[in-house]
């Protein structure tokens, strides 16, 4: 189901954050909507938790997978580094917040958020973050597993009961152990679950965008006019 969405002052506790960006909507009804640019509150994201999930009980995140119980959730996290589940008020919930905005640069995908472009290169930009999104951009699912299975990422077995991640996007059975599923040139873990997929491997926003275009060392930005590149 489509998660639900709320008005940003309505943040409920379980999953509010201090963090950016706003949302971009994937075109295709069969990928829910994902986080990527700007520095307003991420309300999709942050309420795609299921209606059943306590309040109460995940309190203490400030993001949690969408559609997990409670003791899900806590399966989940037990996979991840400790100094990178997003406890509030820790360097987890800290670390959350920089690989948003360092795995899903706003700057790659809309134009308000560049400097000097042409009205060519806004045009491109606009192309290009559309293209991303349509043919390449998805979101993990997280679910507990009824039977074992390989983990794409490290090949060792995921066993029965525990917690996979899926990108169906890779295949209906393509499956991550949590702790696995991480951008294919960073190795970080994919901030919320966000991924971009390319010749069947996993990438963050960033990484990804960089297998398409060239990035400026000095603004950041991905360089959209041939000429530029100097």
């Amino acid at each position: 189901p489509q998660p639900q969405q709320h008005a940003p002052h309505q943040l409920s506790p379980a999953i509010s954050s201090p963090s950016p960006p706003s949302l971009l909507h994937h075109p295709s009804s069969a990928h829910a909507p994902f986080v990527l640019v700007g520095h307003q509150q991420l309300d999709m994201q942050r309420h795609s938790h299921s209606d059943d999930d306590s309040g109460c009980a995940l309190e203490e995140y400030t993001w949690v997978p969408p559609g997990l119980r409670p003791d899900q959730v806590r399966l989940y996290f037990s996979q991840i580094p400790d100094d990178k589940v997003p406890y509030v008020n820790s360097p987890g919930e800290q670390y959350r917040v920089r690989q948003l905005l360092h795995q899903l640069p706003p700057h790659d995908n809309e134009v308000r958020y560049c400097h000097s472009l042409t009205d060519e290169e806004r045009k491109e930009l606009r192309l290009f973050s559309t293209q991303r999104k349509r043919d390449a951009l998805g979101r993990g699912n997280v679910r507990q597993l009824m039977s074992a299975r390989p983990c794409d990422g490290c090949d060792e077995l995921i066993s029965t009961g525990d917690i996979a991640v899926f990108a169906t996007r890779l295949g209906p059975n393509a499956s991550w152990h949590a702790g696995c599923f991480i951008c294919c040139i960073c190795h970080e873990l994919l901030v919320d679950l966000i991924y971009f997929h390319r010749d069947g491997r996993l990438y963050c926003g960033r990484h990804h965008a960089e297998t398409l275009k060239p990035r400026c060392s000095a603004c950041d930005e991905i360089i959209l006019a041939d000429e530029c590149t100097e």
